[in-house]
């Protein structure tokens, strides 16, 4: 083999080397970049169609169906289905138009037959934006006064489910004694990896 030939493969492969290293990093730099952030009121919204439990803690989680990101959500959630003492209302958007090509990744059925879960549609996501959730997976909680104690993500990156920060302070304050006072001062919050909820993918 001639030194040409030797140096066009030394060539080629750092090429290759290099495609692969930004490769990767393009992919983990988007997984681990959240998505945008919600300024919720502290208070369950008084406008909002969803209702809120006398007895329980309302947990209400946005997500959208064509959000690769969704199952890794849902698989977070899906431990939590079986407290008695939380009821869960799965929101997610649905268009009353739907664009050309739209298809819907993700299906509800199987959590309509967990009693504790409530699946409803958000039409256009008005919804979302009375509780101001602004990306897949933003999970909402509330005692049964209506204060907010939890808002956030509970996955570990985009599509990435396991032990996390936002899930494990959502298992806090669901730990919480239920004498407690709700204020700013003890909301857990978390970060939101996924995607634009309102029809929007990024």
């Amino acid at each position: 083999m001639s030194k040409k030939s030797k140096i066009s493969i030394a060539i080629a492969c750092l090429l290759w080397a290099f495609s692969i290293g930004l490769g990767l990093y393009f992919l983990m730099n988007y997984e681990t970049t959240p998505g945008k952030p919600s300024a919720p009121s502290n208070k369950f919204p008084k406008d909002t169609k969803l209702k809120l439990s006398s007895d329980k803690d309302t947990l209400v989680m946005f997500v959208h169906p064509q959000c690769p990101c969704t199952k890794a959500s849902l698989d977070q959630l899906g431990p939590l289905s079986q407290r008695n003492d939380l009821q869960i209302k799965l929101v997610h958007f649905k268009p009353s138009v739907k664009p050309d090509g739209w298809t819907e990744n993700w299906q509800f059925e199987e959590w309509t037959q967990k009693p504790s879960v409530e699946v409803i549609e958000d039409i256009d996501g008005a919804e979302a934006l009375r509780f101001d959730a602004k990306t897949s997976g933003q999970t909402f909680l509330f005692d049964s006064k209506g204060r907010l104690i939890f808002s956030g993500g509970i996955t570990a990156a985009r599509g990435v489910a396991g032990d996390n920060k936002g899930f494990n302070h959502l298992t806090l304050a669901l730990a919480r004694k239920r004498s407690e006072t709700a204020n700013d001062s003890n909301l857990k919050k978390s970060l939101v990896f996924g995607c634009n909820l309102l029809n929007e993918r990024n």
